[in-house]
């Protein structure tokens, strides 16, 4: 068994590798040296060091200046921070928007031109309402002779002024148009334009309103007026 070492060793030498002892392939550890918090090895003393007093550098202050305040700062549930704005970075709120007041006419109303009232001298188109087509017929009685819409229309218009008292008409914002409408309602409260798109005798004018929606649609279903025959 001690043959192999042997034949190992005449290899290497064959090879022209030599053979070191043990002690040679082995470096030796490094020795540890300890030393202080300054660095110099334990049980040394560093000598003292100079001490150099430097004056404090003036400050130059530019009269009428305030340097601004630190904005402060917001920390959310992350820890991340925000910076505030300060008063007069932020943007003022948009103008509240200037509301006309509402006008209103009130006094004894003729029957005008079309679907309009003449109240005080003036000309006010009922709002929100519109006449049927030239083509619609109208009829007050379920057996009754097809007539005009628009001929029954201010007829029933008329027989509604007849009644006296004063009429109150109130003017909606906005219009643009040059015959200014309004919402009038006789003596006894009654919305003279809902009164006629009720009855049939009058469309709901979607241009300027859907108040009256729902008086056509009822006037539709219970078949009054121009939609006995459409």
């Amino acid at each position: 068994m001690r043959t192999l070492p042997v034949i190992v060793a005449g290899a290497l030498l064959a090879l022209g590798v030599p053979l070191l002892p043990a002690e040679a392939q082995a470096p030796s550890p490094a020795p540890i040296v300890l030393a202080d918090a300054a660095g110099a090895p334990a049980g040394e003393s560093l000598p003292q060091l100079p001490t150099v007093e430097v004056a404090p550098r003036p400050v130059h202050t530019v009269p009428g200046y305030e340097p601004p305040p630190a904005a402060p700062v917001i920390f959310d549930d992350r820890g991340a921070g925000t910076t505030v704005p300060q008063l007069s970075e932020r943007r003022a709120p948009p103008p509240m928007p200037v509301r006309r007041p509402t006008r209103t006419v009130s006094g004894v109303a003729e029957l005008g031109e079309l679907l309009s009232l003449s109240v005080g001298g003036h000309s006010l188109p009922l709002f929100g309402v519109r006449l049927p087509a030239i083509g619609d017929r109208c009829s007050a009685e379920r057996n009754g002779a097809p007539r005009a819409c628009t001929e029954m229309a201010r007829a029933a218009l008329a027989t509604r002024l007849a009644a006296g008292g004063t009429v109150s008409c109130r003017i909606p914002p906005g219009q643009r148009d040059h015959r200014t409408a309004a919402i009038c309602l006789d003596s006894r409260g009654v919305d003279l334009g809902g009164f006629l798109v009720g009855a049939g005798l009058a469309l709901a004018d979607r241009t300027q309103s859907y108040d009256y929606v729902g008086a056509e649609g009822v006037a539709r279903s219970l078949r009054h007026g121009l939609w006995r025959f459409r």
